[in-house]
């Protein structure tokens, strides 16, 4: 068999597309040769192809694939739909399936077909739809991609290859709304000397409330044969596509004296198999040299890996480059953002203890999310389907229960006790309230001075805006307090961590460059929650 080519034909007539073989005519493409999982059989042969933007609704789609031989038809006949496999000397398969594709789009505009020549520094273009980034700028809409490339293996699987930092490959984006937005990025130099390699590339979208969206594309590439270098550890993202952090343990200095590892985490390179030399230069933040010690190296079939220690390290946002070195001195760079958490974590083997990290809440208030009174089973004494008889605390349990680690006083490692966050005023029965898990002088639980008060009827009278229940109203709505995230370290993203906006640990988000009214009272909401404190207790207690 010489060849093999393939065409889509689906429902949706949005998609048809020669670049992809997909409607219906003379419109067949040349699928890929690949090598084939199984070498056991005689004269083993494979191509693969793919079928993008995949039709949606279930619909039938019929995929043909025409193998063609030595004495086939030449390809431009087949421009006759007439033409039979007996008198184009070819053979024809033909396979329906079901087609349930996302309605939202993602696939390469160039290049448009596997095993294209890609010169290193050559623009790749990717589109998707645009309604994908609704709401977004262009940085927006960028975060919600990562590429990745597999160098190491001959038409590897891309999901197996390494995310590739936007800033090295100059990625871009251009709004055409409301139709097809594109990125463009620029090939890296991953040339290994062989002309007929192929690198396997995957962008992948990922955005909360849409459908997880890829592509994928194998290349060629030559350019100057420069050793090449990845970062495979630390990623650039985590599998959900959100910014990858490096957690390692907040303990107390006694016990970091006698184990410094605890401030420990690797560094891996992959480079190509003529580097002799690597190493790491960090570029922020201004003036960190870091202590990065090279552990290791290991030659694995097409590469080596490089094991480096990275240690003394403090929470923080560091970027580093990492450069390889081979035998002729030629040079080759590669880029990395790491960020770096420290996370308080308690033992949790004792099951006869309520509040593990004794931050204030249970266990089982900070692992279980509840829903309002009348979102209970029927038969649950906490049923109450009138929302005239919701208290404060049935709806302050509601926002805060589920939402922490119970193995942690602090979730997000930001400096401030779950609790504090999540804006409870008095600790439960159990809670040690003197434990200070990481010995830093600030105790595991800290009351709330600015707890969160709602519309409820318990509350008319005593809290300013209660609706009376003559009125009625939204029982739900909070009126009074401010609470942050126990699991984002900057709760209202204007890159101020909320362990600095309240450095001072009582509840009050006051540390964020808001202007303050010159008749502002700083007492005022201080009064009105000690007020209400022995009024509505159990609105932020410890039930």
């Amino acid at each position: 068999m010489r060849e093999v080519w393939y065409r889509i034909e689906d429902a949706d007539p949005s998609n048809d597309s020669t670049n992809h073989a997909n409607g219906v005519g003379n419109i067949w493409k040349l699928a890929q040769r690949t090598t084939p999982s199984d070498m056991g059989v005689d004269s083993p042969s494979a191509w693969r192809f793919n079928y993008s933007n995949i039709a949606p609704g279930n619909s039938n789609a019929t995929i043909r694939v025409r193998l063609r031989e030595w004495s086939s038809a030449p390809r431009s006949a087949w421009s006759n739909e007439s033409l039979t496999e007996a008198q184009g000397h070819y053979t024809e398969l033909v396979r329906t399936v079901k087609a349930d594709g996302s309605a939202y789009r993602l696939y390469f505009d160039w290049p448009g077909e596997d095993g294209t020549l890609v010169e290193a520094g050559w623009e790749l273009r990717v589109k998707y739809s645009a309604q994908y980034a609704s709401g977004l700028d262009d940085a927006g809409a960028l975060s919600l991609f990562t590429i990745k490339l597999n160098s190491v293996e001959n038409g590897g699987d891309p999901t197996n290859g390494v995310i590739l930092s936007h800033e090295d490959i100059s990625i871009s984006h251009q709004w055409d709304w409301p139709n097809e937005n594109m990125i463009t990025f620029k090939m890296p130099n991953v040339y290994n000397g062989k002309s007929d390699w192929l690198h396997s590339l995957e962008v992948r979208g990922v955005r909360t409330g849409y459908p997880t969206i890829t592509a994928t594309r194998q290349v060629k590439t030559v350019g100057e044969l420069l050793p090449s270098i990845m970062i495979n550890v630390p990623p650039e993202v985590d599998s959900d596509g959100q910014p990858y952090v490096i957690i390692l343990p907040d303990v107390p200095p006694a016990q970091l004296a006698t184990n410094p590892a605890l401030r420990t985490t690797p560094i891996e390179l992959i480079t190509s198999t003529n580097a002799v030399e690597t190493g790491i230069l960090f570029v922020s933040p201004s003036g960190y040299t870091g202590n990065v010690t090279l552990v290791s190296s290991t030659n694995m079939a097409t590469s080596i890996y490089w094991q480096y220690s990275w240690s003394n390290l403090v929470a923080g946002t560091y970027r580093f480059t990492a450069w390889v070195k081979d035998s002729d001195g030629k040079t080759n760079t590669a880029s990395r953002n790491a960020r770096l958490r420290l996370l308080q974590v308690v033992d949790m083997s004792n099951t006869n203890i309520l509040d593990h990290d004794n931050d204030g809440m249970t266990d089982e208030q900070e692992s279980t999310p509840l829903p309002l009174p009348n979102g209970f089973e029927q038969g649950d004494p906490r049923y109450q389907p009138n929302p005239e008889f919701w208290t404060n605390f049935n709806v302050f349990i509601h926002d805060a229960a589920g939402k922490s680690l119970p193995e942690s006083p602090d979730s997000d490692g930001d400096g401030l006790p779950d609790s504090l966050e999540l804006g409870w005023r008095i600790p439960h029965s159990s809670t040690d309230t003197n434990a200070d898990t990481n010995a830093d002088g600030w105790p595991n639980f800290m009351p709330d001075l600015d707890p969160p008060f709602y519309n409820t009827l318990d509350n008319y009278g005593k809290v300013p805006g209660v609706d009376s229940q003559q009125l009625g109203g939204d029982r739900s709505k909070r009126l009074r307090g401010s609470t942050t995230d126990p699991n984002n370290p900057d709760s209202d993203y204007d890159g101020i961590p909320d362990g600095v906006e309240d450095a001072n640990r009582n509840g009050w988000v006051d540390g964020d460059g808001e202007l303050i009214p010159p008749t502002w009272d700083p007492l005022g909401r201080a009064r009105l929650a000690h007020r209400q404190v022995e009024a509505v207790v159990e609105g932020n207690g410890s039930e």
